[in-house]
């Protein structure tokens, strides 16, 4: 269903049951499909996903929380990814790194832009780039108030917050100037085909931005980090809802610039990319850019 709504739709949102055109102020398709809003985000699910996506959900979202993986403090969302509750985090240092980059390339396109950001999360670059002016759609699996895009109402900003299955963006419009893939395709299925469906997002001229891009060379040794992670979630009684690497290694980074896509090293990550060239264990810092086709 999703490839053909992402040729034929540009300025509407598609019904993720029969492909129908939503009406945005009640979510209700012309065959009576109806998807809810809830504290201002949109579960865009269709019944099939969320019989499998659900169960999931309630699992790691009890986990996380469990494990203190969430921020509780409502007070310290406005700051992210600065402030007291990040400080001294590597993951969050990036994320620094990240939002400058973003700001920099929208500063550079001029004016207000149409945003969507797939893998929003907590709306840690969301609430920047609302405040900027920009309009943007946030898009995500999750929607818990700490871990996910129901934190929207710890920011001073708002947006429009969809909950959906990011491996099938065909729901959305087709007219974005920019879809910023937020750090999370190495969590796909299959990383270039998520790549050309949020190109395929692109009004013309659009940019499309990769961001958290950290390839690996040594492939054994990220594999084997990554089942021992899934392995563990397992013993904790919790099963993925669908299968990915959870890492990117250079065939990805072949993959991604055969198709067009133009990849950076990330400028305040120079040291760390050329330590790399000397251990396989350390990854290797890149943003990617693409254009509206």
């Amino acid at each position: 269903m999703g490839e053909w709504l992402m040729t034929v739709r540009r300025d509407w949102f598609g019904c993720p049951e029969c492909g129908e055109r939503l009406l945005p102020e009640v979510w209700r398709c012309g065959r009576g499909h109806t998807f809810d809003c809830v504290d201002g985000v949109v579960r865009l699910f269709s019944r099939a996903f969320a019989s499998e996506f659900l169960p999931f959900q309630e699992q790691f979202e009890q986990y996380r929380a469990g494990q203190g993986l969430t921020i509780g403090e409502p007070g310290a969302y406005a700051a992210l990814p600065f402030g007291e509750a990040t400080r001294g985090q590597f993951e969050w240092r990036l994320r620094q790194y990240d939002l400058a980059l973003v700001r920099r390339l929208l500063a550079g396109r001029g004016g207000r832009q149409r945003v969507l950001e797939v893998g929003a999360w907590n709306g840690w670059l969301t609430h920047w780039l609302a405040g900027d002016g920009h309009e943007v759609t946030a898009v995500d699996y999750f929607a818990d108030a700490f871990d996910g895009l129901g934190a929207m109402r710890h920011y001073g900003q708002r947006w429009l917050a969809v909950q959906m299955d990011l491996e099938d963006l065909g729901a959305l419009p087709a007219n974005y100037d920019v879809v910023i893939v937020n750090r999370c395709l190495q969590f796909f299925t299959d990383p270039l085909a998520a790549t050309a469906q949020a190109q395929a997002r692109l009004a013309a001229g659009g940019m499309l931005l990769l961001t958290g891009l950290a390839f690996m060379r040594d492939t054994a040794g990220a594999a084997q980090r990554a089942a021992a992670f899934r392995a563990h979630l397992q013993g904790q009684g919790i099963s993925y809802f669908k299968t990915f690497k959870g890492y990117l290694d250079f065939e990805d980074f072949a993959a991604l610039h055969g198709a067009g896509v133009r990849l950076r090293w990330m400028q305040p990550l120079l040291l760390a990319n050329l330590k790399s060239w000397l251990s396989g264990s350390r990854p290797r810092y890149y943003y990617g850019l693409g254009m509206g086709r």
